[in-house]
C-alpha cells in the first residue's frame, strides 16, 4: 500500500481496520487503498464529479454502437431505446451500489463475494460469464467498431482493417504497453506491427488453434534433460498459473522461473535479464 514515507499504524474504526497512507505526492497511485474504511480525511470530491468520472470514458464509438443494436438489430425507435440503456444501467448500478457494500465489511473482491450465494463451484458460472463478457465480449466490440471506423476513413477491405485493429492491440497487452509506467519503445512496437502485417489470416488462426487445441502433455513428459520455464507473472496473453505453472510437474527435470511484472514479450522488453539468466543456466 502507499504510504505517507513513514509508518503509520493500522487503527479501527467502527470495528473496520483503517489502511495505512494516504494520497499525498503518489500521483501515480489512482487508488492506494483496496475495499477497506477510507478516513474521512482521505474523501473528497462530490457526486457530480464521481457521475463525469465514469460517464467520460463510456462516452466513446464502442459505447455508442452498443446503444445503436437497440435500434438497428432490436426494432427499437430513438426514445424506447434509450429509455431501455437507461432502465437497464439503472437496474444494473443499484444491484452492485448493494453488494458493494459488503465490500468494507470483509474486504474482499466482488467475485468472492458471490460465493456467499452461489457456493464455491457455483460461483463458476457467473464468473465465467462475466470474464467471457468483459473480456472477450468487449474486444470484440472493440475491434469489430474500430474495423468499421477504419474501413471509412481509408475504404480497406474489411477484414484488413479488422486485423491491423487486433494486432495493434494484442502489441499493446504482448508487451504490457497498457499497463501505468510502461516504458514503450517505439522500435520494438514497429517491428512487432511489420511480423503482425507479414502473417496471413488462415496462418495466423492455424497458429493460435494449435496453441489453444493441441495436448502437449505425453511430449512434455518424454522430456528427460534439464529444461528451463520462463515466465511473466504479469502476461496477459498466456497466465503463467494455466500454463508453464503446470508444464514443469510433467517432465522429469524441469526448474520454474517465475518474472514479477514481467509481460509476454519479456524476452525483448527484459532481455539483459532474461539472456543473462539462460545463460546461467545453460552453463550450470
Amino acid at each position: 500500500m502507499a504510504t505517507r514515507g513513514q509508518d503509520v499504524p493500522v487503527s479501527a474504526a467502527e470495528g473496520v481496520l483503517v489502511r495505512e497512507g494516504s494520497y499525498g505526492t503518489q500521483v501515480m497511485t489512482v487508488e492506494p487503498g483496496g475495499a477497506e474504511f477510507i478516513p474521512l480525511n482521505e474523501r473528497h470530491g462530490r457526486p457530480l464529479q464521481l457521475f463525469w468520472t465514469w460517464t467520460s470514458p463510456n462516452m466513446e464509438f464502442a459505447t455508442i454502437f452498443v446503444g445503436v443494436l437497440a435500434v438497428s438489430l432490436f426494432g427499437l425507435s430513438f426514445w424506447a431505446a434509450a429509455l431501455a440503456l437507461i432502465l437497464g444501467s439503472a437496474i444494473g448500478g443499484v444491484t452492485q451500489g448493494i453488494l458493494s457494500l459488503r465490500g468494507p465489511k470483509y474486504g474482499v473482491p466482488q467475485m468472492v463475494l458471490s460465493r456467499l450465494g452461489f457456493g464455491y463451484w457455483g460461483n463458476v458460472l457467473p464468473a465465467g460469464l462475466n470474464a467471457v463478457t468483459a473480456g472477450i465480449g468487449w474486444f470484440a466490440v472493440n475491434s469489430v467498431s474500430g474495423a468499421l471506423a477504419l474501413n471509412v476513413l481509408t475504404h480497406m477491405p474489411p477484414v484488413l482493417c479488422l486485423l491491423i485493429i487486433v494486432v495493434v492491440q494484442v502489441v499493446v497487452a504482448f508487451f504490457g504497453y497498457n499497463r501505468p509506467n510502461a516504458k514503450v519503445s517505439e522500435a520494438v512496437r514497429d517491428q512487432f506491427w511489420r511480423l503482425g502485417m507479414q502473417s496471413g489470416v488462415k496462418a495466423s488462426y492455424d497458429c493460435i488453434e494449435q496453441f489453444s487445441e493441441t495436448d502437449f502433455t505425453e511430449d512434455l513428459k518424454k522430456i528427460d534433460v534439464p529444461a528451463l520455464f520462463m515466465h511473466g507473472e504479469d502476461d496477459q496473453i498466456v497466465p503463467y498459473q494455466d500454463a508453464s505453472v503446470l508444464a514443469v510437474k510433467l517432465v522429469q527435470n524441469g526448474t520454474l522461473k517465475l518474472y514479477p511484472g514481467f509481460s509476454h514479450g519479456m524476452a525483448i522488453t527484459e532481455a539483459e535479464t532474461i539472456n543473462a539468466d539462460l545463460l546461467a543456466f545453460i552453463r550450470s
